[in-house]
């Protein structure tokens, strides 16, 4: 596990900033997944990163769409691995986890922006016997600092 002292602080943002580029990134996202399903999941939150829980912050954002088939879901997949790149992300992973499912995995980062997302492909009934399938995203910012005189609000 990594030291907090060690962590790399991404520059300075407003928690509100933060919280919208957080949701520019999912949009863009979901825009490359073109995909019409049912959406799930809570807007972005705050976490801890660095060694100051008042003054660093990274940003969260976890959500899932479904699809109708595992077919149209691993499609899906395609268009994020050949979309993201396009759009300034760089593929880190590409393969199936460990997971009892072996869900296939995409990891991304985009270093401009200072985010890296998490994708993972939930075929039909491997996660769990009754779940449709889908893709399970996960956004997370880098470590970033407040501006002086403001404080994390963790939420």
């Amino acid at each position: 596990m990594t030291d907090p002292a060690e962590t790399k602080i991404d520059g300075t943002r407003s928690v509100e900033t933060a919280n919208k580029e957080t949701k520019k990134v999912s949009s863009e996202i979901f825009d490359l997944i073109a995909m019409k399903g049912k959406i799930g999941g809570a807007g972005p939150g705050t976490g801890e990163c660095g060694d100051d829980r008042e003054k660093h912050f990274l940003m969260r954002h976890s959500w899932n769409v479904s699809g109708s088939t595992d077919a149209e879901v691993a499609q899906a997949m395609t268009r994020l691995k050949e979309g993201l790149p396009k759009q300034g992300w760089k593929i880190v992973s590409y393969e199936r986890n460990n997971s009892p499912a072996k869900s296939l995995t995409l990891i991304a980062d985009h270093d401009e922006k200072k985010f890296g997302v998490n994708v993972e492909f939930w075929e039909k009934g491997k996660a769990r016997k009754d779940n449709p399938p889908g893709l399970v995203i996960t956004v997370v910012s880098g470590c970033f600092q407040v501006p002086e005189g403001e404080t994390v609000d963790h939420y």
